[in-house]
């Protein structure tokens, strides 16, 4: 509520209004103050729009600026990219040619290990000749082994038929 003021209301009643109609009239008088008129509005709708419009223009302002900075930012964030790329480009075709030089020296060196095939023909004879040669060992030594295993046997044979006569005469 507005605050009253005295010396207003005792020069109404000192005019011929009574002490209530003196407070109602500065009541009215102190809030018909803090209504709006029609001009207070259109100047604070002036206001209003001098201010939007400033700050609008602030805006675009700083819209600009920023989109302005950003240009330049990927302008150069593009360069470095570019310039990585082709750096690394760079260090990639050295190294495929290393590789590749490597690659080539490792097959040189297995081609001049590698046997022609007139050696493997000659190598593949010169087996040939000394599988024969060890089959040839091989079934002399079991001939021999054979023989030697018959003779076991006749022998065993022969102990064998000894020992049943011995025991036959024995038993007789």
């Amino acid at each position: 509520m507005p605050k009253l003021d005295f010396e207003a209301v005792e020069e109404l009643q000192s005019a011929g209004f009574t002490q209530e109609q003196g407070k109602a009239l500065v009541i009215a008088g102190l809030q018909s103050a803090q209504l709006a008129t029609k001009a207070d509005l259109v100047e604070v709708r002036e206001a209003w729009r001098s201010e939007m419009a400033a700050l609008r223009s602030e805006v675009r302002t700083e819209m600009a600026a920023l989109r302005a900075e950003m240009r330049t930012e990927m302008a150069t964030l593009r360069t470095e990219v570019q310039t990585e790329m082709a750096t690394l480009r760079t260090e990639v075709q050295t190294e495929m040619a290393a590789l590749r030089t490597e690659v080539r020296t490792e097959i040189a060196e297995i081609r001049s290990t590698m046997a022609t095939k007139e050696e493997l023909a000659e190598t593949r004879e010169a087996l040939r000749a000394d599988m024969s040669s060890l089959e040839l060992r091989l079934t002399e030594k079991m001939s021999a082994m054979l023989t030697k295993m018959i003779l076991w046997l006749i022998g065993t044979a022969l102990a064998g038929i000894s020992l049943a006569a011995g025991i036959f005469q024995l038993v007789k």
